[in-house]
């Protein structure tokens, strides 16, 4: 099973990651460490403590162990890590974590997120993430990994909308399965972006296919790269107004910062994003007043198969406030000229 940003069945001791063909030629401590940073923040895997993990044996290559830092990767391959103790990384539950519930079982739970929440926490000494409420709430204990327990994948933290979350180890596995071909998960988002430069026309309905990585420049920033790991994202226009326009996008994979990194890169980067902002110029005043404090993006629609009782599950959530005001305004302003 590939590693990738949707979550993947993790063993509290093993680790598990794709290397792609753009990193051939490269050491495998400085490999894994790159991959450590944006797969596993929060195990807090320096280079270092990779090289020592390398200098004990504990990186596999396919059926062979690495024990030299300065190995280099040859080829596209798996590599596996194991790491001996995950000592004092439970989390303790926050009860002041405020998220709604939409759906609840005994095996999972379908929350709508507000923007502002964050997920998980990179060294766990945080509270007030959703993690934290989820423990305090369901306890989790034994649900995956420890510091995002439950967790199937995961939205930004100014992004808002529908998530499912797991509350025993067997719902987990199975829903991280349906990320993966034939794909049974669906995931549906609207952005209210800036309208593409006159210069780029592009068609009402499309495919956006452009690997992603970390910016080396920036390590908090992902970045369109031929080096990077595959990701792919289907767009379509809904409305268009005068400064921007409403799309509909649905994840075929699920990459840190797709959609906002995508939507940059063709030219249209989303209203209210601090980070994937290129191109843009400034908007008039009266649409400047209603620009959400945030990157106007929003999980709409999540559908998937039930894992224990086969059944079709679809949810829907409405607009937020911010991003229904943001466009009303831009019909109000259209409807004036």
């Amino acid at each position: 099973m590939d590693s990738n940003d949707d979550g993947q069945e993790l063993d509290l001791l093993k680790l598990s990651y794709e290397i792609v063909e753009g990193f051939s030629g490269e050491r495998i401590d400085k490999v894994l460490t790159e991959l450590s940073t944006e797969l596993y923040p929060e195990l807090l895997l320096t280079r270092s403590k990779i090289e020592k993990l390398i200098e004990q044996g504990c990186v596999r290559l396919g059926n062979s162990e690495i024990r030299s830092k300065s190995f280099k990767i040859e080829q596209a391959c798996v590599a596996k890590l194991t790491l001996s103790d995950f000592i004092g990384l439970d989390l303790k539950g926050d009860p002041d974590v405020v998220f709604d519930v939409v759906y609840e079982d005994k095996d999972l739970v379908v929350i709508d997120k507000l923007a502002g929440l964050v997920i998980h926490t990179g060294d766990g000494g945080e509270i007030g993430t959703l993690a934290h409420g989820l423990v305090y709430r369901y306890g989790l204990k034994g649900v995956g990994h420890p510091k995002r327990p439950g967790i199937v994948h995961r939205l930004d933290k100014d992004t808002s909308g529908l998530m499912v979350v797991a509350l025993n180890q067997s719902t987990l596995n199975k829903l991280l399965e349906q990320f993966h071909p034939p794909r049974k998960i669906h995931r549906t988002y609207f952005a209210v972006t800036r309208k593409p430069p006159s210069s780029r026309a592009l068609p009402v309905t499309g495919v956006i296919s452009a690997s992603i990585s970390r910016d080396p420049k920036n390590p908090v920033k992902m970045g369109v790269s031929k080096e990077g790991r595959a990701a792919t994202t289907k767009y379509r226009f809904v409305e268009e107004f005068t400064e921007a326009m409403l799309v509909e996008l649905e994840l075929e994979t699920g990459r840190t910062h797709q959609i906002r990194v995508h939507l940059e890169n063709i030219g249209i980067p989303i209203l209210g994003d601090p980070t994937y902002h290129r191109g843009s110029t400034r908007l008039s005043r009266e649409i400047e007043i209603v620009l959400p404090a945030r990157q106007a993006l929003h999980a709409a629609k999540l559908s998937f198969e039930h894992p224990e009782t086969k059944q079709q599950l679809s949810f829907e959530s409405e607009l937020p406030e911010d991003i229904a005001k943001l466009i009303e305004a831009l019909r109000i302003l259209d409807a004036g000229q």
